[in-house]
């Protein structure tokens, strides 16, 4: 495998890439954002340059939802449901934290019931487990199902959807969870990978179409994939410490692009990685990836939860807390 620098954008904080698809257009698009810079970014897998909106708080993610043009921002405040026209047009946003202006949504993704599963943490102090585990359903039903987390990272579930993994940035940890694609429920919490110092953070990740494993390294300058077992499989470094999230794209989804960061580097460091918060593509992975899903599409079951909890850490333990 091979890194090819595609767009020099220095972003402090580039994370929550993802594939677009516009049907009625016949075209795509990549969308990142700058979390710091609080911006939207938006390109295509061959431009040379990118299109910015600028928005009204810090943003860590955004996923399109059933409604072609409308998109659900993770907010630093909570989910957003807002259009990008000229600007960037917030219709309406379901507060996470109404107590707690120190906390912020951090990575997201979307399951085939169209429900968000998004991780938070606590932004003066990342060693804190503060950090959550939310479901979002369209039914604006936000209920946070796990806790405990430093910095919760890459929610990813697989291609046949019965297994759902997330990360503890802070703690090096990917934890996996049994996926109920019946009701959009999550039980039997394990470890499913621990990372050394050496090989950084686990941070933003996504599954191919084999069922394997992409992850992006905090701090260790490196894309790994892993097979379900979580054996290494290939791994590739980047020319940047900050690795920060990636995605798969372009019309035969067989495009790997991926985020990083510039924050947290001294000025030594930043000398010498002059490309970092740069997006780069990955070539000669011999994989593809999966169609993005969209908030709110399919069977969306927020009513249909088993009626004791919607998560269960054991055998025996459901954890449930309702915002």
């Amino acid at each position: 495998m091979e890194v090819v620098l595609r767009l020099d954008t220095k972003h402090q904080l580039g994370e929550g890439i993802v594939w677009i698809e516009d049907a009625a257009a016949q075209m795509g698009a990549f969308f990142c954002v700058d979390i710091h810079d609080r911006n939207i970014v938006s390109f295509g897998v061959d431009s040379a340059s990118c299109r910015i909106w600028e928005a009204p708080e810090r943003v860590g993610w955004i996923i399109p939802t059933a409604v072609t043009g409308l998109y659900l921002a993770g907010f630093q405040s909570g989910f957003a449901l807002l259009g990008l026209g000229d600007g960037v047009d917030v219709l309406k946003v379901t507060p996470a934290f109404p107590d707690r202006p120190f906390m912020r949504l951090n990575d997201a993704c979307a399951d085939c019931n169209g429900v968000v599963w998004a991780g938070s943490l606590n932004c003066d102090d990342e060693t804190s487990s503060d950090g959550e585990l939310f479901r979002y359903s369209a039914d604006d039903r936000l209920i946070a199902v796990d806790t405990d987390y430093c910095v919760a990272n890459g929610p990813a579930i697989s291609p046949d959807n019965r297994l759902f993994l997330h990360t503890d940035s802070g703690r090096r940890i990917i934890y996996a969870f049994d996926f109920d694609a019946t009701y959009s429920a999550l039980q039997n919490k394990r470890i499913w990978r621990s990372f050394d110092v050496a090989e950084g953070s686990p941070d933003g990740m996504c599954f191919d179409a084999a069922g394997n494993l992409w992850v992006a390294h905090w701090g260790a300058g490196l894309v790994s994939q892993f097979a379900p077992t979580g054996a290494l499989l290939q791994r590739v470094r980047l020319p940047v410490s900050n690795v920060t999230n990636l995605a798969f794209g372009g019309p035969h989804l067989d495009r790997l692009f991926v985020t990083t960061a510039s924050v947290g580097l001294d000025a030594e460091t930043l000398s010498q990685e002059r490309l970092a918060g740069g997006i780069f593509e990955i070539v000669g992975h011999d994989s593809t990836g999966l169609p993005t899903r969209r908030f709110g599409s399919r069977q969306d079951r927020p009513n249909s939860l088993p009626p004791s909890a919607s998560l269960v850490t054991d055998s025996t333990t459901p954890i449930v807390k309702r915002q």
